[in-house]
């Protein structure tokens, strides 16, 4: 039957382009805490868990704030955030570090969300289970169904990732600080 088709998509499109917007605010919990119900109850959860290609929005950003930066300690500032990211699941430093400092990274942030977040809504990525860390392990969530859904969780967070990373370079960081 059909789940919600268009709306569906671009609906998860939208949360993973806000997401990390609700992480700052701890408004993501309402969202988790909604999809651990809807997991326990089906089984399986195809809108929130499909948007956590979100927080390698933040890699990403990071990633093409790193390639912009001249200062040697923003860019090794910038290079430890998409490690926290990536391996340790931990975007708020990216958040604050990079997508606030400078503001105009958070726009590369949500374009590499809306990217990420309509691939994973048109090929109807589902989680199986749920890992509950922002990191490269997250992506476990969408074992259990097909192995092209697994592939597809991992095709999301990729493009995320260099979505984010750039937009963000083309975008420069603004604020005059595009070499500082």
């Amino acid at each position: 039957g059909n789940s919600g088709g268009v709306f569906k998509v671009l609906a998860i499109a939208a949360v993973a382009a806000l997401w990390q917007f609700l992480v700052m605010t701890g408004m993501h919990w309402l969202l988790i805490t909604t999809s651990m119900v809807v997991m326990a109850e089906l089984g399986q959860e195809s809108f929130v868990l499909a948007a956590n290609c979100s927080a390698f929005t933040v890699g990403g950003m990071c990633l093409g704030a790193f390639l912009r930066q001249r200062d040697a300690g923003k860019r090794s500032m910038s290079l430890s955030y998409i490690v926290a990211q990536i391996l340790g699941g931990i975007t708020e430093p990216g958040l604050y570090g990079v997508g606030l400092q400078y503001g105009r990274p958070l726009l590369g942030m949500m374009a590499g969300g809306v990217a990420g977040g309509l691939y994973a809504g048109i090929t109807k990525l589902t989680a199986y289970q749920i890992v509950p860390v922002g990191n490269f392990l997250s992506l476990l969530d969408f074992v259990g169904g097909s192995d092209m859904n697994f592939i597809n969780g991992i095709i999301a967070a990729v493009i995320a990732f260099v979505v984010s990373a750039a937009v963000t370079y083309a975008l420069g960081l603004g604020k005059g600080k595009s070499a500082g």
